[in-house]
Order: structure tokens, then sequence, then C-alpha cells
């Protein structure tokens, strides 16, 4: 307890950093089930090839660590580039090469379920295969030096990158739901798809679309990943890719902004209780967090009853 007393604002700032990694994935999760209504865990794999997407641009480049402003923002852009490319197709494929399919010969949520663990799980030991077993260390083309120090703790460079990128995004996808044509459609279909079909609104398009955010965000995540931690591996879909869906079960499944407050809420939560019970009880204290407050608000923190959630 003391330890977190001490350096209760190095714990905030780190919690509420990988925060928002799970807020970015949890998005993903989020989107598919507010039109589908399943659990893409599938969508775990994408981040994690989203990961080595990014790996590969780097060893391309030649990155070397602590790059200027302008040489790392470029890189960045170029990393982040490839990332969402190769995570929208994949993802667009999961939904045409297995969920489409099992929706089509009138399977539920679980075989689809149960294909996304398949397909999470191929994915994983293809790049285990073919990267190994062991983390992979990623070159930071970003400083590791000191940007602000607010009482015991510091800012970095990483952490604002991470911060500023995923509140942008979420706050983007949000308006972009709200406020534009396919947005409305996103909205129409999840409430009610055959009165969305009515009014001449693709569903099938629309459902295409929910698959294409979710693949860049997690393409997004998956750089912003490899730039706080500065490595991957074949395990890392599953292990973040779990924390994302938590995360978005504790916001509220179905709602952006229920992704963020989740992910942030997680994260300090992880974070905290690493610092009082020590490192290796973080996953109980976040799953177990998660048990108690989905008994005592079975709706998240934010949303509505998952059976009527598509909204």
């Amino acid at each position: 307890m003391s330890a977190l007393f001490h350096q209760l604002t190095a714990f905030t700032i780190g919690g509420l950093t990988v925060g928002c990694l799970y807020a970015l994935i949890a998005f993903g999760y989020t989107i598919v089930y507010r039109i589908l209504g399943l659990f893409n865990f599938a969508h775990g794999g994408v981040f994690m090839v989203g990961t080595f997407s990014a790996l590969f641009v780097t060893n391309e480049l030649g990155t070397r660590g602590g790059l200027s402003i302008g040489s790392a923002t470029g890189t960045l852009a170029v990393m982040a580039l490839a990332a969402i490319v190769v995570c929208v197709i994949l993802s667009v494929a999961l939904e045409y090469g297995i969920y489409r399919p099992i929706r089509i010969r009138g399977g539920g949520g679980l075989p689809a379920l149960v294909a996304g663990f398949g397909a999470i799980s191929f994915l994983q030991e293809i790049f285990g295969l073919w990267q190994g077993r062991s983390p992979v260390n990623v070159t930071q083309p970003v400083g590791s030096g000191e940007l602000v120090r607010i009482f015991n703790g510091a800012i970095h460079p990483t952490e604002l990158i991470v911060f500023v990128v995923t509140v942008m995004t979420l706050v983007a996808l949000q308006r972009y739901m709200a406020l534009s044509r396919m947005g409305r459609a996103l909205r129409a279909v999840g409430q009610d798809s055959k009165t969305a079909a009515l009014m001449g609104i693709n569903a099938e398009r629309v459902i295409v679309l929910s698959f294409v955010l979710a693949g860049a965000t997690a393409g997004i995540a998956a750089v912003l990943s490899n730039v706080y931690y500065g490595s991957t591996s074949y395990f890392s879909g599953f292990d973040l890719g779990l924390k994302g869906l938590t995360a978005a079960l504790l916001g509220g499944m179905g709602s952006v902004s229920g992704a963020l407050v989740g992910g942030l809420v997680l994260g300090i939560l992880e974070s905290y209780g690493g610092a009082v019970f020590g490192a290796q009880w973080q996953d109980v204290i976040a799953f177990g967090s998660l048990i108690l407050i989905l008994v005592l608000r079975p709706t998240g923190i934010i949303g509505e009853r998952m059976a009527l959630v598509r909204a």
C-alpha cells in the first residue's frame, strides 16, 4: 500500500496508458457486437498480426531509436498505415470467410464464438512457428526522455502518444457514428436490421463496415502497443485481446464511450492492484473486478442491457 501512495502519479499514468490500448481493442469487439450480437474472439489475432506488420515496417526502414520529431512522426505514420491496411484486410476476410458463412447457414453465436477462437489459435500458431515463441523486440522511433514531471511520476513521449492518439481516434469514431450517413446506418442496423433493410439500408455493407472499423482500430492499437511495450509476440493477441474484451464488458458492450471508460478503468485497476498486491496479481484483480461489476451492474459502467445493446 505504501508503494501506491508514494508513486500514485506514476501508477496512474501507467494505468491510463495501458487502459488506452485496452480501449482501442475494446472498440473492435463492441462495434461488431453492436451490429451482429456476437463476440468476435478472433479480433485479438487481428491485433497480433498488426503488431508484426508494424514490426516488419520498422525492420525494412532500418528504424533506430530516438529519432527527431519529424522523422519519428513519419515512421509512425508508415507503421500505422501498414498495420491498418493489413488488419482491415484480415478483419474483413474473417467476416467473409468465417462469420458470414456461419450466419448464412443459420449458425448462432456459439458456432461463431468457437470459430473465432479457432481463428485466433490458428494465427497464433502460424506466427509462433514463423517468428518464434519468444518476445520479439521492436525498435522505438520515439525518444524515452521525460517530457513533464508530475509529483513522483513523469510523462514520456510514448505515453503521451498513446493517450493522445487513442482519445483522438475514439472521439473521431464517436462523431463519425453520430453524424455521418454510414454511422447512422450502423446505429440503425444495430437497433433493428430488418427495419433498416426496409428503409433501404444495405445491412451486409454495414456489417462489412463494422469489421473495417474494428480492423482499423486494431491496427492503431498494434502500433501503439509496439511503441509503448517495445516488443510483441505471437501470444500478444490473446493476452491483450482478452483484456480488450474485458474492457468492453466493463464499459458496456456496444458503447464507444463505454470502450474508452472500460479500458481506462481496467488499466487503473490493474496498475493500482499491482502496486498494492504485486504484479502477479494484476490479472486476478482485473478479472475479479469484471465479475464484481457485471454482478452488480450487468450492463457495464456505460451501456444498455446486452440483450438490447445493439443500438
